[in-house]
């Protein structure tokens, strides 16, 4: 069994005077994220490996998971303004010696990936720091809404 958790990251601040990719976490955003740190710290099985957009407020939340959770952190550029399918194949991509993985990502497309993987179970979109966590039967290279089930989404 593997373990999947698709992130939304924690809330940033505005957007007035800076790039979207620039943008930090807020002092709520750094709360959040630091009180879900802790929740998948206690998760049955933490995150082993982090992989987040390399954008400032995606980065800075993979940063205080990993730092929690002792996770191998990963930034992929790509995954900044991606599609759904992108967030599938960076799925895909993850070494088969990977057991747990966190993906920290934007919406819509970390909703879209959630919605997908769900199939017909219609999740809400995930609000700033929520995570929505499945189980997954076989390899990432093979994963599909037929080869998971969403157990849950964690809430700051």
């Amino acid at each position: 069994m593997r373990y999947l958790y698709l992130i939304r990251h924690a809330k940033a601040r505005s957007r007035i005077g800076t790039r979207d990719f620039d943008r930090e976490l807020s002092q709520r955003g750094s709360r959040d994220c630091y009180e879900m740190a802790r929740q998948l710290l206690t998760h049955d099985v933490p995150p082993q490996m982090v992989i987040a957009s390399a954008a400032r407020r995606t980065h800075q939340t993979a940063e205080t998971i990993q730092k929690h959770t002792n996770a191998e952190l990963q930034l992929i550029h790509r995954l900044y303004l991606a599609s759904v399918e992108v967030v599938i194949q960076v799925i895909q991509e993850i070494d088969s010696d990977v057991q747990s993985v966190a993906i920290v990502g934007h919406n819509p497309s970390i909703s879209y990936a959630v919605d997908y993987l769900s199939d017909d179970r219609n999740p809400p979109a995930l609000r700033t720091m929520e995570v929505a966590y499945f189980n997954v039967v076989g390899d990432w290279s093979r994963i599909a809404s037929e080869t998971v089930d969403l157990q849950g989404i964690l809430h700051p």
